[in-house]
């Protein structure tokens, strides 16, 4: 089995244009990525959620086509000889939800420090008028009013 190399390295290895050839190799289950350089080959690793180093196993050639483009290799040989279809995962519609509740949350995130940082603007400027809470409690008291005078004239 060849080494493996971390995607990191592998970005540090192209930014010094030290890859010789890059290689999509046809496993059982899917496509690995295999890169030389120098006279050394190596198959792209990936982290598990253990936190354990492993082979990155593409699901399709397209998706390890466009990891490639993404990591800035526009060329490279495909070997489809070893692979094999992997059998079918069992779907998991709890992902969706979990998706979906992490794509919220980061946009509510996103617009949260936004406010914070549009406030932090306003106090930070010479031009904002503050106004101590005095001013402020009068001004909710005469809104109160103004409302309690409509409640009256709508009874």
């Amino acid at each position: 089995m060849s080494e493996l190399i971390a995607p990191t390295a592998l970005k540090d290895l192209i930014g010094a244009n030290a890859i010789r050839s890059a290689t999509v190799v046809g496993d059982k289950g899917g496509y690995l990525v295999t890169i030389k350089h120098g006279r050394t080959k190596r198959v792209v690793a990936a982290r598990t959620s253990e936190g354990q180093i492993r082979r990155r196993l593409f699901r399709s050639l397209s998706a390890a086509s466009r990891y490639l483009q993404q990591i800035g290799v526009a060329r490279y040989e495909v070997d489809e000889r070893g692979y094999e279809k992997a059998a079918e995962r069992p779907r998991r519609p709890d992902r969706s939800a979990a998706l979906k509740h992490a794509h919220k949350a980061a946009a509510y995130d996103k617009w949260f420090r936004g406010e914070v940082a549009q406030a932090l603007k306003e106090g930070d400027d010479p031009t904002t008028r503050w106004r101590t809470s005095e001013e402020v409690m009068a001004s909710v008291e005469a809104k109160l009013a103004t409302l309690k005078k409509k409640k009256r004239k709508a009874v």
